[in-house]
């Protein structure tokens, strides 16, 4: 089953990108954001793990099954492929070399997944999840919590 967020990081994704910050200051305003509101992530997550439950899938616990692709991640790559208007396809091949993606993305030195897996996941999100999502980041926007 999918996992809301990565529980550890390895000893290369501290080594390699400790001293890499993201230097796209809309990239950064949106992760500190994401960061400070975890229900974001949940509305992500619930969509993500609503067809598992819907098939009735046995399932062992939250966090059984491989160590793959996290909401976080699908979330982040989302909103990094529609920032830079990029296809699936185009989006994971900017993502694979590029080390400020990959922070933003929370990928680090993790192999990035196909084009056809991302376009699975987000296929998962509800168009209501996103509505929402878009009219909470423009709420708090609009209040002046960032300046994009």
């Amino acid at each position: 089953m999918i996992k809301m967020k990565e529980n550890q990081r390895t000893l290369w994704d501290f080594a390699l990108f400790t001293n890499i910050t993201i230097k796209n200051s809309v990239l950064q305003e949106i992760s500190d954001f994401l960061d400070e509101n975890p229900k974001i992530l949940e509305l992500v997550w619930k969509d993500l793990t609503r067809s598992v439950s819907d098939n009735k899938i046995k399932m062992r616990g939250n966090f059984s099954g491989r160590n793959g692709i996290t909401a976080e991640q699908v979330l982040r790559f989302f909103i990094y492929k529609v920032i830079h208007n990029f296809s699936y396809r185009a989006g994971v091949r900017m993502l694979d070399r590029d080390l400020e993606g990959r922070r933003f993305t929370k990928f680090y030195c993790r192999k990035i997944p196909s084009y056809a897996t991302f376009n699975i996941w987000i296929g998962k999100l509800q168009a209501e999840t996103i509505y929402k999502i878009n009219q909470y980041v423009m709420k708090t926007f609009e209040i002046g919590r960032a300046h994009v």
